[in-house]
C-alpha cells in the first residue's frame, strides 16, 4: 500500500499542471474554512485564488518556451583537433539560440559501424528531437544507409564536412549539406605550392601527395591545377593516409627513405589534412642529416597547432588551407534552424570558401616586394586572413 502511494506521489510530483490545480483547490478550501470559523476577510480568499491561477499561468508560459533539442552525430573527435574545435563552436552556437544537443561520439574515430549504431539510437529517440546535424563517416561508401537514415528520421538533418550525395537532386527534402569546397581547397593548395616552387626557381618539380580515400576532391583538384602550371611535374599520389598522423608518418618515411637511396628529392609535399601534415613533418625529423627547411609541406584544415608552427618558422610546414570550424558551425546551425522553422532549406548544398594561411614574415624576408601584412582578424579563434592581397588571391581565383 505504501509503495503504491509513493508511486502515485511521484506521478503527481512530475505533473506541474495537476500540482497547480490541486494546490489551488486546497488553498481555497482552507481559506473558505478559515473564513467561516474565524471571520477572515473575503479579500484573502480572492488573493489566494488569484495567486493560484497566476502560478498556473506562469507554468504554462514556461512550458511553451521549452528548449528545442537536436542530435549531433560526429565522425571523429578523440584525436582530431578540427572536429573537437568544430563541436565546441557548434555547442556555443546552439546555446546562443537556447537549443539543447545530444552528442553521439564514436569510440574510435571514423568508425562506420559505430555511426550506424548511433543512427539506430537516434531513430528510436526521434520523438525527443526537432532535427539534427551529422558528420558522416565514409559517406561515399554508405550513401544507401545514409539515405535510409534521413528518410526514417523524417525531420531536418544537416550533413556537414563530407558530402553524402554529389547532386542537389539526390538529397531528400528534409536534408541539406554545409561544408567547405574541397575542389576550391585543392586549388588553394596548388596555388600555395606553385608560389613555393617559383620562389625556389623550380621548373620541373617532384611532388608527393598524401591523401585519403575520402574527400578525394582535394587531391584531384590539387593535381589538376598543379599540372596546368607545371605540365612536366612528377607527382606521386598515396591515398592510404586515412587522415591519421601515424599512418601519414609511415607513408612519408617510406617515400623519403626510397627517395634518398634513389637520389630523388621531393620539392613539395601536399597532405590533405593537417594531422597527416604533422605526421609527414615527424617523418622528416627522423631523417639523418636533413634540414627541415629543405622541404615544403602544405597541409589542410588550418588547425591552431599547425598555424603556430608555420608562424614560428624553422619547420617544413609552410602553408595550410584553412577551413574555419567556427564558420562551419555557424552555417550548419543557421541551416538547421531555417529548416526547422520553414520546413525546407533554400539550397540543398552550401559550400564555404577555404583560405590559404602563410607565414608572411618568412615571405617578407624572401622578397622585398612582398606586401606588408595587416593585422589578422579572427573568427571563432582561427585566423582567416592576413592581407588584402591574400584575400584577393584566395577568393578571386579562376573557377571560384
Amino acid at each position: 500500500m505504501r509503495a503504491q502511494f509513493k508511486a502515485q506521489y511521484r506521478k503527481l510530483y512530475k505533473n506541474p499542471l495537476l500540482l497547480n490545480v490541486l494546490g489551488g483547490v486546497a488553498a481555497n478550501a482552507l481559506v473558505a474554512v478559515c473564513t467561516k470559523f474565524y471571520a477572515l476577510p473575503l479579500w484573502m480568499f480572492w488573493l489566494v485564488l488569484g495567486t493560484s491561477f497566476g502560478a498556473l499561468g506562469m507554468w504554462v508560459l514556461v512550458a511553451r518556451k521549452k528548449h528545442l533539442r537536436i542530435f549531433v552525430a560526429m565522425a571523429a573527435f578523440h584525436r582530431k583537433q578540427f572536429f573537437a574545435d568544430f563541436l565546441l563552436h557548434l555547442l556555443s552556437e546552439l546555446a546562443k539560440r537556447d537549443i539543447d544537443a545530444v552528442v553521439k561520439l564514436p569510440e574510435r574515430d571514423y568508425d562506420p559501424t559505430a555511426q550506424g549504431l548511433h543512427f539506430e539510437e537516434i531513430i528510436d529517440q526521434m520523438h525527443d528531437f526537432a532535427g539534427g546535424i551529422v558528420v558522416p563517416v565514409e559517406a561515399h561508401l554508405r550513401r544507401k544507409e545514409i539515405l535510409g537514415f534521413a528518410s526514417r528520421v523524417g525531420k531536418p538533418v544537416v550533413f556537414v564536412d563530407a558530402q553524402p550525395f554529389q547532386n542537389e537532386a539526390d538529397y531528400p527534402p528534409n536534408t541539406c549539406f554545409v561544408g567547405f569546397d574541397n575542389s576550391l581547397g585543392g586549388q588553394c593548395a596548388a596555388e600555395a605550392v606553385v608560389k613555393l616552387l617559383r620562389d625556389k626557381g623550380v621548373t620541373v618539380p617532384n611532388v608527393l601527395v598524401i591523401g585519403s580515400n575520402v574527400q578525394t576532391e582535394r587531391q584531384q583538384s590539387f593535381i589538376q591545377d598543379l599540372k596546368r602550371t607545371f605540365p612536366s611535374a612528377k607527382i606521386e599520389l598515396n591515398e592510404d593516409g586515412r587522415f591519421m598522423r601515424e599512418d601519414a608518418q609511415q607513408i612519408a618515411r617510406s617515400f623519403l627513405e626510397d627517395s634518398r637511396h634513389s637520389g630523388l628529392h621531393y620539392d613539395a609535399i601536399f597532405c590533405t589534412n593537417d594531422e597527416m601534415a604533422l605526421g609527414t613533418a615527424d617523418a622528416i625529423q627522423m631523417l639523418p642529416h636533413d634540414c627541415p627547411d629543405q622541404f615544403n609541406i602544405v597541409g589542410y584544415d588550418g588547425i591552431p597547432e599547425v598555424q603556430r608552427m608555420i608562424d614560428k618558422g624553422n619547420t617544413p610546414l609552410k602553408n595550410t588551407i584553412v577551413q574555419s570550424p567556427a564558420e562551419l558551425a555557424a552555417h550548419a546551425v543557421q541551416a538547421l534552424v531555417e529548416m526547422i522553422e520553414k520546413g525546407e532549406s533554400g539550397s540543398r548544398i552550401k559550400l564555404l570558401r577555404p583560405k590559404i594561411f602563410r607565414n608572411f614574415r618568412r615571405n617578407e624576408k624572401d622578397s622585398d616586394s612582398a606586401p606588408r601584412p595587416k593585422k589578422a582578424f579572427s573568427k571563432g579563434g582561427l585566423t582567416e586572413g592576413r592581407s588584402e592581397q591574400e584575400e584577393t588571391e584566395t577568393l578571386e581565383r579562376k573557377g571560384a
